[in-house]
């Protein structure tokens, strides 16, 4: 990452202030010089301080013209004009030639730091257009960090690597309190609802059967609730959107599926599926992390739909690396999306749909 030099904040002062120590704080003994510069009141333009150190490194106001490919007079005119400003000469002519004074010695050391700070400036500048420099500070739920979320950090960073990035797992009820109250950058979590502090990019997943590859289903096309009937089945916590909405299929249905686990995650459930604890019901994200773990997954018939949201604070301007990486996130769920749909057996369409905000 590159930093500014302090001595940058010394261009944009009267040229005294050229003296200052690096750090901002000006030294009592170039106060007491400050006799030597009595005209130096006025800001000097940066062509001068670049015409000036040209023909300190070249030696001659023609080498340094051909340096800056400008004419010798217009060197030599800017050259005066900043003597003038100044106060003091910079070159004594000597038989055709310029030498140095003392003065444009001592002075040429301050303009060389502050020429290399503007030069700073343009990469800093460059940096911050390109999202290339800052902090980004992501907090999310389980279901987005575990798998997904890491692929989109690795490839940001890969992009831009002077972006320190922080990604922190939390439950979604503490993720939304976190962007309310502006602790992260953005944030991934279940549909909120009811919430004034921030802003929510919609995310609707359509989710997919995890089972086992030696299981007798595995060759199926698609799963509907018959096919759970007596079947052990990993179920994610009661209060989930997801588990409310199987309770009505199976009831619908007339079916009754071996409940035996319960767990809080999409990722755990599928672990429990590997384990061969039965069958579960998982949003894509987590379904394309299990298929080369010798799970394999189906579509399931009525549609289930988990709700989640791409979460950012009200209140706090989205910096530049906010925005690219949630367009990197976008991009992403729309190829992870398309890679699981490959890998079924019948396409049961789109599994992911984008609302509000950034959406596309």
């Amino acid at each position: 990452m590159v930093k500014a030099d302090p001595q940058i904040l010394c261009f944009y002062r009267p040229i005294r202030f050229f003296y200052a120590h690096p750090c901002g704080t000006p030294s009592p003994a170039l106060h007491q010089n400050e006799h030597v510069f009595p005209g130096a009141s006025r800001l000097s333009n940066i062509r001068q301080l670049k015409a000036f150190q040209a023909v300190m490194v070249s030696g001659t106001q023609t080498r340094a013209a051909e340096k800056l490919r400008l004419t010798q007079p217009a060197v030599s005119s800017l050259i005066d004009s900043l003597e003038e400003e100044l106060g003091f000469k910079l070159f004594d002519r000597v038989k055709g030639r310029l030498l140095p004074t003392r003065e444009a010695s001592y002075f040429y050391d301050y303009v060389s730091g502050v020429l290399a700070s503007l030069t700073n400036l343009d990469q800093i500048a460059r940096d911050i257009r390109e999202s290339n420099t800052g902090g980004l500070r992501i907090a999310a739920n389980p279901s987005m960090s575990l798998g997904f979320l890491p692929k989109v950090c690795a490839r940001f960073q890969n992009d831009h690597p002077e972006v320190d990035v922080e990604l922190s797992t939390r439950s979604s009820t503490k993720v939304l309190e976190l962007l309310a109250t502006q602790q992260f950058d953005i944030g991934f979590a279940e549909m909120p609802r009811g919430q004034s502090l921030i802003e929510v990019e919609r995310l609707r997943f359509r989710c997919v059967c995890m089972v086992r590859q030696d299981d007798p289903l595995a060759g199926r096309d698609v799963l509907r609730p018959a096919d759970f009937d007596g079947r052990r089945f990993v179920s994610v916590h009661q209060e989930h959107s997801t588990t409310a909405r199987l309770n009505e299929l199976w009831a619908e249905a007339g079916v009754q599926p071996k409940i035996k686990v319960v767990t809080q995650l999409f990722w755990t459930a599928s672990l429990f599926v590997a384990e061969g604890a039965g069958i579960a019901l998982v949003d894509p994200l987590t379904a394309i992390e299990f298929l080369h773990r010798g799970l394999v997954a189906i579509p399931f018939e009525p549609e289930v739909y988990v709700e989640m949201g791409i979460v950012f604070p009200t209140s706090r301007p989205k910096s530049l690396p906010t925005l690219k990486f949630s367009q990197y996130v976008r991009e992403q769920l729309q190829v992870s999306s398309n890679e699981l749909r490959r890998q079924l057996r019948r396409d049961p369409g789109p599994m992911l749909e984008i609302s509000g905000l950034g959406a596309s």
